[in-house]
């Protein structure tokens, strides 16, 4: 989560930045969003592609308000890049959490 949010504030200095994020049960979401502390506006969890088991909502929501970051859910990756877009035109949205989720990323949208 570190080295994600260091980067996205360098490549999008002045910008509004989001999280889309799928996450494993196995992670630790507290870990994984404190870092975003301050860079990031919101995090949208979507659901964990192929059926892995993935961290429920209440510790996401948790990890989110920790960290002070608002919390949406969306039931896919396009509907919530297209619902961020619709509320912050032009801002950068990271896609995040998950190899599970890069790799379904890649093969939809490569």
């Amino acid at each position: 989560g570190g080295a994600l949010a260091a980067s996205l504030e360098a490549i999008a200095p002045g910008r509004t930045r989001h999280l889309v994020l799928a996450m494993l049960d196995t992670k630790d979401a507290a870990g994984f969003l404190a870092p975003f502390r301050g860079r990031a506006a919101s995090v949208t969890r979507i659901p964990m592609p192929g059926g892995h088991a993935e961290a429920p909502r209440e510790r996401v929501a948790a990890a989110a308000r920790d960290a002070g970051i608002a919390l949406a859910d969306a039931p896919s990756l396009v509907e919530a890049v297209e619902a961020i877009f619709r509320h912050a035109p032009g801002a950068r949205i990271l896609v995040c959490g998950s190899l599970y989720l890069a790799g379904e990323v890649l093969k939809d949208h490569g």
